[in-house]
Formats: C-alpha cells, sequence, structure tokens
C-alpha cells in the first residue's frame, strides 16, 4: 500500500459532506482539524445541549452515550482512508 504523508486538513462540514456517506443526524463530525492520509486523523464535534439524545439519556445528569462517542471516533478514522486518492465518497 503506498502512503501518503502530507497532512490536510482543516476539512470543514461540507467536504465531510462530500467525502463520507453519513448524513444528519447519523453524522457526528463537525470538523476534521487534520488528517494523514493512510495514516490519521484528528476530528471535532461541538455537542449542544439540545442534541436529540440529552434529554432521554440520564435526564438529571445528561452526557454523551458511549454508541454516540464510539460513531464519533470511527467518522474520524475513516477519514483516513476516504481521503486516500480514488476513495472520496466511498461506502465504508
Amino acid at each position: 500500500m503506498k502512503t501518503f504523508n502530507k497532512e490536510l486538513g482543516p476539512i470543514g462540514i461540507v467536504e465531510i459532506l462530500k467525502t463520507q456517506q453519513n448524513k444528519n443526524p447519523l453524522l457526528f463530525l463537525d470538523k476534521i482539524l487534520s488528517v494523514i492520509p493512510g495514516k490519521s486523523a484528528k476530528g471535532m464535534k461541538n455537542f449542544t445541549y439540545n442534541e436529540w439524545f440529552f434529554p432521554v439519556h440520564y435526564e438529571d445528569d445528561p452526557n454523551v452515550p458511549g454508541f454516540i462517542q464510539v460513531e464519533t471516533l470511527v467518522q474520524t478514522f475513516i477519514m483516513t482512508f476516504l481521503t486516500l486518492p480514488g476513495n472520496k465518497g466511498k461506502k465504508t
């Protein structure tokens, strides 16, 4: 496998939507801070109190459910593959 060491980023939401197939309400990325295709990625999600899951997930102590934390990590991780030449927009 050929590796590409050129760091990309930041990548905003418009480009993320073109790059991966997750869409609202299941897209949990707001920005990719940096990505080295085939190697690593750093992403960001800004959670607000009015997120759809907060009212029902521990009403008296709202927190981000574990599956959303893991899915956010996965969506960041797959950007390492989707930013490789020829992979943009593919299913993962």
